[in-house]
């Protein structure tokens, strides 16, 4: 019964980790600059729809090392 509960608390911090990361990754497409990133509408209809597919934590983990990691590399020079 233990090892039940376990298992459905970590099932559940995972789950809540994925939707706060995909937040995340929304905000920060939504705050890019337009000239910098001209496929913002384009990230941001997929990471919509990744997240009510529930395929939310794959298309925001590749937003973020396609995209994100990137433009802050840019943007720091």
């Amino acid at each position: 019964l233990t090892l039940i509960i376990f298992l459905l608390f970590f099932i559940f911090a995972i789950v809540i980790a994925s939707l706060v990361f995909n937040i995340v990754m929304i905000v920060d497409c939504i705050n890019r600059d337009e000239k910098d990133f001209k496929d913002r509408t384009v990230w941001l209809v997929v990471l919509i729809v990744g997240a009510l597919t529930g395929f939310g934590l794959i298309v925001s983990l590749v937003y973020f090392f396609a995209v994100k990691k990137k433009l802050d590399i840019v943007e720091k020079k």
